[in-house]
């Protein structure tokens, strides 16, 4: 609930951690609540297929989460947290190609949609032989591909930037696309300036990786509208525009901008108050947004009237 509690969830060094996954990806350490039995709900995790700690991990009822201080050189806001990086990853690989649909669909709310009319049978290109890491492949078989480039261009680029972790949320340097032999990890990439799916990125440049990412992120007030939509969905328990049957197209244009317009409100709102989030809830349930809800057109009360 700091004042600057947006710009620390987005770019910050901080995050929250318990005693197993401070163990786990050895971050400082947090201490384990002596009140559980060390052996109370205890399995051994047999899940993970590689070797190393990944297959001797214990898991057992642990201490509340503590804020630990990451290193800077390493994880930088949400964005890189593992729950999400793991969370952006297939069963067995780190994808940048999911990774970047997400930053896409979840945090600039740019929906990216599977694509049409790529023909019966379509499959990708095969890689060359000289393929060493995960982003050698994907920029072979669809980054560079004639007809895929014009979407995933934006898409890996953003998600290029997240490959210094692993499916697991690990910090590597290495990388191999298969076992056979690793390389070293390339995060670069650049933003081109107005590129987006359905409207221009008010960001761009080139970046080292994730880390000089997040503080562009953090200024974005693409990404802050984004935020303010998620709230207000949540809130609402529904989309914007949800009740759009029998208004002509005037209307359904004006409703639209009356939508934007109080998205870009609590956006000056949140700026305003130095990034609180806590200040940004306080204005959403004071906005028109939340406390009001449009009629639908085709009701009818029970005197046949319309409102």
């Amino acid at each position: 609930w700091e004042a600057d509690s947006f710009e620390a969830f987005m770019a910050g060094d901080q995050m929250f951690s318990n005693a197993l996954l401070s163990n786990y990806y050895e971050w400082p350490a947090v201490a384990q609540n002596q009140d559980v039995e060390p052996q109370t709900g205890t399995y051994d995790n047999d899940v993970c297929s590689q070797g190393g700690r990944h297959n001797t991990i214990r898991r057992k009822l642990i201490s509340s989460y503590e804020r630990i201080t990451i290193p800077n050189n390493e994880r930088t806001g949400i964005l890189t947290h593992p729950g999400l990086l793991t969370m952006s990853s297939h069963d067995g690989k780190h994808s940048a190609i999911f990774r970047g649909v997400h930053m896409l669909n979840a945090v600039l709310c740019q929906e990216v949609g599977f694509p049409e009319g790529l023909g019966e049978g379509f499959g990708g290109q095969d890689a060359g032989d000289d393929v060493c890491t995960t982003r050698e492949y994907i920029t072979q078989t669809h980054t560079s591909l004639p007809g895929c480039e014009s979407c995933h261009g934006l898409i890996d680029g953003l998600g290029f930037s997240f490959e210094h972790y692993n499916l697991y949320g690990d910090y590597v340097t290495e990388d191999g696309h298969t076992q056979d032999k690793k390389c070293q990890v390339d995060a670069s990439t650049t933003i081109p300036e107005q590129t987006g799916v359905n409207a221009p990125l008010d960001f761009s440049g080139q970046v080292n990786d994730a880390t000089e990412l997040a503080p562009l992120l953090a200024g974005s007030r693409s990404v802050k509208a984004c935020m303010v939509s998620h709230l207000l969905r949540f809130s609402q328990g529904r989309r914007e525009l949800s009740v759009t049957a029998g208004l002509s197209s005037d209307r359904l244009a004006a409703h639209r901008s009356c939508q934007q317009h109080q998205i870009q409100t609590l956006v000056d709102k949140l700026d305003d108050s130095g990034g609180s989030f806590q200040e940004l809830l306080v204005q959403m349930m004071l906005s028109p947004a939340f406390r009001y809800k449009a009629i639908d057109p085709t009701f009818q009360d029970s005197d046949g009237g319309t409102p």
